[in-house]
């Protein structure tokens, strides 16, 4: 989540894998307040464990360095560039699992 103080913030509070099990094991309801305008970037972990031909991963802190450069496209260019970005890093390898990612931006 991005705030409309520029700050991100990582929502760790949730559940499992979603679609796996049913009913879910376990859930946790977390708050966020005050967001005013926010933007929310979701993504599966095929983006970060993607690997390059040395087999390093792509990794947490690029996406966030991404996400900072890249926050005041609109969420379709945003994705595009995430995925252009992770697709320069692998240089042809194949991704390890799948790909989702996902981008909101709400505004008051």
């Amino acid at each position: 989540i991005k705030t409309k103080s520029e700050t991100f913030s990582e929502l760790n509070i949730g559940t499992t894998v979603l679609g796996m099990f049913h009913p879910l094991p376990f859930m946790e309801i977390g708050t966020v307040e005050e967001l005013g305008n926010f933007s929310l970037f979701c993504y599966t972990d095929g983006l970060n464990e993607a690997i390059d031909p040395t087999e390093a991963e792509f990794g947490e802190e690029r996406i966030e360095e991404i996400l900072n450069e890249s926050f005041h496209l609109v969420p379709a260019e945003l994705n595009r560039r995430m995925m252009n970005e992770v697709d320069d890093f692998r240089k042809g390898q194949e991704y390890r699992d799948d790909v989702t990612i996902l981008t909101i931006r709400l505004t008051n």
